[in-house]
């Protein structure tokens, strides 16, 4: 009934022909191998969507970045910018006026940098579609590789596992960050589920050192873990379980604000603006419409596994939502933003767990029946409206991103950038670099156009919550008529200046 429900739903709250046609041709697939569940297992038919949603999802997030229609490009190119000047030794820069190790506790992002010397902006996507992908193969292996006495019984299961992968492959919160930029903190999503599977085994050592990593990954991932304190308590632990992650936690979070963020971000991380002002504005949050429907959407693709399997199984999240619910801004409670995707992998966190230590002796992991897995793959398909605005279709028309990648050649390293343009993260890979729209996101332009080298500028790119048009228009005319600068490019919108009076400055 779940997957029906959730066509039902978004159908009445989207009204499309679309999605009402193919939701349809979707449900009745669906039901059909339902009933014909028990005659025969087909366990390529899980496979290949495994398959197609394991391979299509990444390609089509690098299609789309290659076509410079990435919609988290912009918070991609902060990091770009952070790892190119870790890399070079500069521990004191600045983008957006903020230093990576003053606004999270983001410190294992040290691992990237390999990963973007050797491969660049490209090889961030693909690494963190690699730790999505590594993140569902944990959380089914145990299942793809068990024996039973009855081959039909062990395909049968095999099949469960691979629909229980597609669906959280599936799911918003995972989907959408295919297409979302990149950001550090999806290291964290392999570990979460070894975290999981440390729980599971009983190895309060290995999961400490999970704790520990994910705190160091980002600060609020610290409640991910908070998720499995509390199954702790409810499954009466050792008190050990419970007490040493906690002070392990509190720990870092002393490090990170009375140590590292003093030094590196004295004047705060600049993340005030988006926190609660009083406890009120928390209440008030939490009890708005708006939460109803987060907690909905987050447990929703997941609801055939909850009612399945131990309904402890459910608090899992609950740490980690109701720390974003409390924010005023509803970023943090939409479905394709970063935020969500440790939500899923905790709503699908009974897969990691069940099975665990009982006197002694493992048992042996269980699922549930396999179509009821297929019915939450079905249903985190049919949940697509709720990422569908980060998703743009392949048009085959790269020419602007070409452009792009024309002019950035034709910057020296060494030089300064203030830019304007649908890929910024092309540019982000040097020393220092503006934004023109800063003076709408963070109240003021860090610094004047004459600190920069070069100036990139897009005409037709003014996004509403970024950048004015009418500053746009008005800054770039005055570009053209400053004999301080020299245009070095103009086509179609697109410009490049340049500063006169000598060669670029070298970076500091």
């Amino acid at each position: 009934m779940v997957p029906a429900a959730c066509y039902l739903y978004f159908l009445a709250r989207y009204q499309s022909a679309p999605y009402a046609a193919c939701g349809a041709v979707l449900l009745g697939g669906f039901y059909l191998r339902y009933i014909f569940w028990d005659r025969k297992p087909m366990p390529a038919l899980g496979f290949a969507a495994v398959v197609l949603s394991g391979l299509g999802l990444p390609v089509l997030g690098l299609w789309q970045y290659f076509e410079a229609r990435d919609l988290g490009d912009l918070d991609m190119s902060a990091y770009v910018c952070a790892l190119w000047n870790l890399r070079h030794g500069y521990f004191h820069y600045s983008f957006h006026g903020v230093n990576l190790f003053g606004v999270h506790s983001q410190y294992s992002a040290l691992l990237w940098i390999p990963v973007h010397a050797l491969s660049g902006e490209t090889g961030l996507k693909l690494g963190k579609a690699l730790c999505l992908l590594a993140a569902v193969l944990f959380l089914v292996r145990r299942y793809l590789g068990n024996e039973k006495e009855k081959e039909k019984e062990k395909e049968k299961e095999k099949e469960g596992a691979l629909w229980a992968a597609a669906a959280v492959l599936l799911s918003p919160p995972i989907a959408s960050q295919f297409f979302f930029g990149f950001h550090p903190e999806f290291l964290a999503a392999p570990v979460l589920v070894l975290a999981m599977a440390a729980y599971r085994g009983e190895r309060l050592e290995y999961f400490l050192l999970c704790t520990a990593f994910l705190t160091w990954t980002k600060e609020p991932l610290a409640l991910a873990v908070g998720g499995l304190l509390l199954l702790a308590l409810i499954e009466k632990r050792s008190w050990t379980w419970i007490l040493l992650p906690g002070l392990l936690c509190c720990a870092q979070m002393a490090v990170y604000w009375f140590l590292i963020l003093p030094h590196f971000a004295p004047q705060g991380n600049l993340l005030g603006g988006f926190m609660p002002s009083s406890l009120a504005d928390v209440l008030r949050a939490w009890f708005r419409p708006n939460t109803l429907f987060y907690a909905a959407h987050i447990y929703l693709p997941f609801l055939p596994l909850a009612l399945a399997m131990p309904r402890r199984y459910l608090i899992l999240p609950l740490p980690l939502m109701i720390f974003y619910a409390a924010f005023p801004d509803t970023l943090f409670t939409v479905m394709w933003p970063n935020y969500g995707f440790p939500l899923a992998i905790l709503c699908a966190g009974s897969l990691a767990l069940q099975g665990g230590l009982k006197k002694g002796l493992r048992e042996q992991p269980s699922l549930p029946e396999g179509r009821i897995l297929m019915a939450c793959a079905v249903t985190s398909l049919l949940c697509y409206p709720l990422w569908r605005e980060v998703l743009t279709f392949p048009r085959g028309d790269v020419t602007r991103a070409r452009e792009l990648l024309d002019l950035r050649s034709h910057i020296p390293d060494s030089a300064s950038v203030l830019i304007n343009a649908p890929s910024v993260s092309r540019f982000a890979a040097r020393r220092e670099i503006g934004l023109w729209g800063e003076s709408s996101t963070w109240g003021k332009r860090i610094k004047p156009l004459e600190a920069y080298d070069y100036v990139v500028a897009d005409a037709e790119f003014h996004p509403y919550w970024l950048v004015d048009a009418e500053d746009l228009r008005s800054g770039l005319a005055a570009l053209a008529a400053s004999p301080r600068w020299s245009k070095e490019y103009g086509h179609d919108g697109l410009f490049l200046y340049r500063r006169t009076g000598g060669t670029p400055r070298a970076a500091p």
